[in-house]
């Protein structure tokens, strides 16, 4: 994998940075899309092209289907023609595999036979309430000399399809002796009410259906419950297509519902930064976990009083093709 700082430009963009010398490459991803890019130092400008024959693309340029053609007849030969884009980021053995354009990488991109994805590298996710693509929080930290931690919750919309995550890239700036990061995959609270449909009781954080039967509660759900993997087999409930979501009264479940934020996996514990990096570090993963909401993204720093350090983080994600 490569150490590039990744930007989204339009394709007169990308035109502009070759009438200025820049050389262009493409990979072809699936189905006649092309990720068409340059390299000016160490940031690799891409857009992504659609065929025309794709409707309702999200997120598609209104001038995608000119821009298309324009690439496909006007460039893409051309850049065919071209000696091999030889860059130090590249896997050299892929790189040749297709002659004089780049290979997509084997990777774990999750595409199957119902659903395609597309390589996506963002600083923000989605905003759920007004199911906006690319418009939720942003994972970028300022922290004052008073702050002892501060923390961004990231959301995918599942109206915009699945979304996994890959990795990570983080830049700081003046972070002192002692402060470190952490990211995790959380899952939303399960909102209760005490009115109606009281069938439930609390053992401790953990919600369980009443022993006594029902109508026999001191809560009822308010939404939606979320389920979160017991991993020893002693939850509350179990779940699967055919049944849907049964209690567990013997407290032998594969699944737990919370009426707390959860913790289900940990993917950097504690990993200490130091000084200014000047550039992305990539948090670099063999790995790839699905995290749609009411799943999110947590990711935190924790600083050391006194200091004012910046942190600024982007993710590497396939999204599906919706």
């Amino acid at each position: 994998m490569d150490n590039f700082v990744y930007v989204n430009k339009s394709w007169n963009f990308i035109k502009q940075k070759n009438s200025e010398n820049l050389l262009l490459a493409y990979e072809e991803l699936h189905d006649g899309i092309f990720r068409v890019f340059c390299v000016d130092n160490n940031i690799k400008y891409f857009t992504i092209l659609y065929p025309p024959s794709k409707k309702d693309i999200i997120g598609k340029s209104s001038t995608n289907d000119a821009d298309y053609n324009d690439f496909i007849n006007n460039y893409k030969e051309n850049i065919d023609k071209n000696p091999p884009y030889f860059l130090m980021a590249v896997d050299f053995p892929n790189l040749l595999k297709m002659g004089n354009k780049l290979q997509t990488h084997d990777s774990s991109r999750p595409d199957s036979k119902d659903k395609k994805y597309i390589s996506c590298w963002s600083s923000s996710g989605d905003d759920l309430e007004n199911h906006i693509l690319w418009g939720g929080n942003e994972a970028k930290f300022s922290l004052e000399a008073d702050e002892a931690e501060k923390y961004v919750d990231i959301y995918f919309d599942p109206i915009f399809g699945d979304t996994w995550l890959k990795e990570g890239y983080a830049v700081w700036e003046n972070v002192p002796y002692g402060g470190y990061l952490y990211v995790s995959i959380y899952a939303s609270k399960t909102n209760l009410q005490t009115n109606f449909g009281l069938n439930l009781i609390l053992d401790g954080n953990r919600v369980r259906f009443s022993p006594n039967g029902l109508n026999t509660g001191t809560h009822g759900f308010a939404s939606a419950p979320v389920l979160v993997p017991n991993y020893f087999s002693n939850g509350w409930w179990d779940y699967d297509a055919d049944n849907g979501l049964v209690p567990n009264m013997q407290g032998l479940g594969k699944f737990d519902i919370y009426n707390t934020e959860k913790e289900i996996m940990r993917f950097l514990n504690k990993i200490y930064l130091l000084g200014s990096s000047y550039q992305y570090f990539k948090l670099d993963s063999d790995d790839i976990a699905k995290i749609v909401a009411p799943y999110f993204i947590r990711i935190k720093f924790v600083n050391v009083l006194g200091y004012s350090p910046k942190i600024l983080f982007f993710m590497s994600l396939y999204r599906e093709i919706v």
